[in-house]
């Protein structure tokens, strides 16, 4: 196999697997929260916002909605959010002659907790489902970066895919939270290496600024996940999930053999400007021998720090073997909060760069801003801007600008 036609099929592999690695329950997640703690996810995503609109008729039509999500949250531990996204992305250059791609996504999580709620004993049943679909293109926004002969996507999780549930977990509580086992349908993007920003729905919508590049993610499969919590917000957390995971079915993991492994290592910490979030992440994929992936590991560092509504950040990633199209990467940004003195409103700017693991091909940089918009209660508009400097797999193009409009409504 050529070189060239192997990196394509790198990037589109990966493009895949991100296009089912969405963000089970990480709605606009504050810096220093616990990532697998679906609840309190939950109540932020669910928290009163300060719309630019208000529209006092739609939130008469949707009180009794809202009012009943709140007794089956306080009667019987039920507690959900149904949501729809839509993006729409134009590129200035194309490789393949491709220069926009749309789509969107419905999606619905939840957390149900049967028994033994408030005690640090209980269990919980997580779940969520999605569809992925593209609108009147012959290219989803997932894999655009294909497309552009870039090194990374220029979107995340906007594929094309039917109603699937995504994760399906059963999460047990022991020792008034000191430690939890989660097993079933996992998601490991959800838990491992994710900034307060990286919302792909939300927040920033490049790879490197979504999810660490120089990571051999699977999408959604079968898998187990353990937590402990020690002293002064210091965590361990691992896990061996389906490297084969699609998003689609759970049985490769015992079929196969053949799966990703990762171990975590935390710092919460609480200052009087602000929580912190600083983290430590090993990783090993198997070889994947079907899928014709070869085995890898790596390491990756991710530092965030709230400085009150400012939230610098920094990530850094390194793979060994086969298993990434990246050998290095890092992509570091500041975030601000209550943009322009409103609540619900986020500015942000990242700067990436990435080594490809294939001699021969050019390093690549790349720049993203964005603006989330909550325009009423229930909706958000993010106008984005991303430029890529020396697209690895198009060296016809020095600079590809790509200009992205995204909506999300969430009930």
């Amino acid at each position: 196999m050529g070189v060239g036609v192997g990196c394509r099929r790198g990037v589109a592999r990966a493009a895949i697997a991100a296009g089912t690695a969405v963000l089970s329950c990480a709605a606009l997640a504050q810096t220093g929260d616990d990532q697998t703690d679906a609840r309190a996810i939950l109540e932020q995503a669910t928290s009163p916002k300060q719309p630019l609109i208000a529209t006092p008729a739609i939130d008469r039509a949707l009180a009794p909605w809202y009012a009943l999500k709140q007794r089956l949250h306080q009667d019987h531990g039920l507690w959900f959010v149904v949501n729809y996204s839509a993006l729409h992305q134009r590129a200035t250059a194309s490789k393949s002659g491709v220069n926009h791609a749309a789509g969107g996504v419905f999606d619905a999580y939840g957390v149900w907790t049967p028994f033994a709620r408030g005690t640090g004993w209980e269990g919980l049943l997580g779940f969520r489902i999605a569809d992925q679909h593209a609108y009147g293109t012959s290219v989803a926004p997932s894999r655009f970066g294909t497309e552009l002969g870039s090194s990374w996507g220029s979107a995340l999780a906007f594929d094309v895919r039917e109603l699937v549930p995504i994760e399906l977990w059963w999460e047990q509580h022991f020792f008034k939270d000191a430690f939890r086992l989660r097993v079933g349908k996992l998601d490991p993007f959800t838990i491992f290496d994710p900034l307060s920003l990286s919302h792909p729905f939300e927040g920033f919508m490049s790879h490197p600024l979504t999810l660490n590049s120089a990571i051999a993610w699977p999408g959604s499969g079968f898998g187990v996940l353990a937590r402990v919590n020690f002293f002064e917000g210091f965590y361990l957390h691992g896990g061996v999930f389906n490297a084969n995971g699609d998003g689609s079915n759970i049985d490769t993991f015992f079929e196969r053999n053949e799966h990703l492994a990762m171990v975590q290592l935390g710092w919460n910490p609480s200052f009087a400007f602000g929580k912190g979030d600083y983290r430590v992440t090993l990783w090993k994929a198997d070889n994947r021998v079907i899928a014709g992936v070869p085995e890898g590991s790596g390491l990756t560092l991710m530092a965030e720090q709230e400085i009150g509504d400012l939230v610098p950040f920094l990530r850094y990633g390194h793979a060994n073997g086969g298993a990434t199209f990246l050998k290095n990467m890092v992509a570091g940004g500041l975030g601000l909060r209550k943009a322009f003195g409103r609540k619900s409103d986020v500015l942000a700017f990242g700067a990436t760069w990435g080594e490809p693991l294939v001699p021969g091909l050019r390093t690549q940089y790349g720049l993203e801003a964005y603006y989330r918009l909550q325009v009423t209660n229930e909706l958000a508009l993010t106008p984005d801007v991303q430029v890529i400097f020396n697209p690895a797999q198009n060296p016809g193009s020095n600079c590809i600008g790509v200009f992205s409009l995204r909506a999300r409504v969430s009930l």
